[in-house]
């Protein structure tokens, strides 16, 4: 900074506020005879981002030549901060037999520089998935959003029912060559769905193993015949012969009773 009346007179510059004369002080300083300012300590723009100094000229005397100036200084974002997951470990799930482009899940990470510039803009890729069954791209991820999306058909919970996935989160617009990263691992399970029908295990109920049972017509439910003294199943009955004692009937409890 200089003053016009620096030609007829010597001047001594000054400067105050917050980041001078106040904390922290001496951020900057000026040199009192040349005016030039100088940074003294190493700026932090994620801890302070902007200063407000007036900058004062007077001569030998002290007295005032000018009338203070304000001095508003900037501080230019550098890719300094790597981005943060909010979590070390996201768990999600999806039915099995889900279509391509069915949401799983969602993961979201932080960077302290600049978000209005690439500094802190984050991209998301998926760096590998286990296991590779049955390929080894079952999901995608949006790369602005870090939604999590199946990709392709395939998933059974009989043969895989869970999915560990390494998901990587890189500034500088997912530069891989300038940005800095981080990962999170994204554990994903598949649901089970009623996608196998009811299996008897015996096509016949021996009389001596099963009494006592009672038989409840239903439309339809997975049967298993326990080796219980009387258990309920659930069966679908289009009439029921008179054996053993039972009656039949068109709808109603069946129960074979104990001899």
């Amino acid at each position: 900074i200089r003053s016009d009346q620096d030609q007829d007179i010597s001047i001594r510059y000054s400067i105050t506020g917050v980041g001078a004369d106040q904390p922290p002080n001496e951020v900057f300083n000026i040199d009192p005879v040349l005016g030039k300012m100088f940074v003294t300590k190493p700026l932090d723009r994620e801890h302070r981002s902007s200063y407000h100094l007036r900058a004062h000229a007077v001569d030998m005397n002290g007295n005032q030549v000018e009338n203070p100036i304000d001095l508003y200084i900037f501080v230019i974002d550098m890719n300094d901060n790597r981005p943060e997951f909010k979590n070390q470990v996201y768990n999600g799930s999806v039915d099995e037999g889900s279509k391509p482009g069915t949401y799983v899940m969602h993961v979201s990470a932080f960077d302290a520089d600049d978000n209005t510039t690439a500094n802190g803009m984050v991209r998301y890729r998926i760096l590998s998935q286990m296991p590779h069954s049955p390929i080894p791209n079952m999901f995608t991820i949006n790369s602005e959003t870090g939604d999590i999306v199946t990709v392709a058909p395939g998933l059974d919970r009989e043969k895989v029912s869970q999915y560990t996935i390494i998901v990587q989160a890189t500034d500088m617009e997912g530069n891989l060559n300038f940005g800095l990263s981080n990962t999170a691992t994204a554990i994903i399970t598949v649901t089970d769905i009623n996608d196998n029908p009811p299996m008897l295990t015996s096509r016949t109920i021996p009389p001596n193993e099963v009494t006592g049972l009672l038989l409840q017509p239903q439309e339809r439910k997975d049967l298993l015949l326990p080796q219980v003294q009387q258990s309920r199943v659930s069966v679908r009955t289009r009439g029921f012969r008179t054996f053993g004692g039972v009656e039949e009937e068109e709808e109603g409890d069946r129960r074979i009773p104990r001899p």
